[in-house]
Parts: C-alpha cells; structure tokens; sequence
C-alpha cells in the first residue's frame, strides 16, 4: 500500500510539473517468483504497477520504473532452522559450512 500511496502522490506533483522519475525497489522475486507466496505476490504487484503507471504517467514526462535486485548473502537474511544442518534464506536451501 506504501508504494501504491506514494506514487499516487508523486505522480500529482511530477505531472504538474510536467517532469519526473518514480524508482520503485521490487524484487527478483517479481521477475520469477520465489517460494514465499505472499512476498512473491507483492513484487509482482509492484512490477505491474510500475508498468502501468510508466504508461500512464508517460504522456506527462514522467518516467516510471521499478529495479529487481537478487539475493544479497547477509547475517539478517540468514535463518538457521534447528536440527536440519541446513541454513534457509528467501526459500533457497543452502548447506551449513561444516
């Protein structure tokens, strides 16, 4: 709902202004989905909502796009399930380092 409000209030300023950029950070889930139905669906939404308001907004100059960046191996990403011997993170299952 963040995005959607946001750029609803962007975008009335940037077509006054006849000039304008909205970057929305999805996911690389958006591109191809992830195990996480939920987390999956939102990034899609925000792919296509993205589209679409690039082509609404384009006839005003204002230029609409959304970036997809992959999985980033961090310590806050790491969950580490109990006695399983593997470490899960954004549905991809990685064996611990023994």
């Amino acid at each position: 709902m963040g995005c959607f409000l946001g750029m609803k209030m962007a975008a009335e300023v940037m077509r006054r202004a006849k000039n304008g950029s909205i970057i929305n950070v999805s996911s690389i889930a958006g591109l191809r989905g992830s195990r996480s139905f939920a987390y999956s669906a939102t990034k899609w939404a925000l792919r296509g909502m993205s589209r679409s308001a690039a082509l609404t907004l384009a006839t005003d100059n204002v230029r609409v796009n959304s970036v997809h960046p992959g999985v980033i191996d961090t310590g806050l990403l790491w969950i580490s399930p109990r006695n399983t011997g593997h470490q899960l993170t954004l549905g991809l299952i990685i064996p611990d380092a023994a």
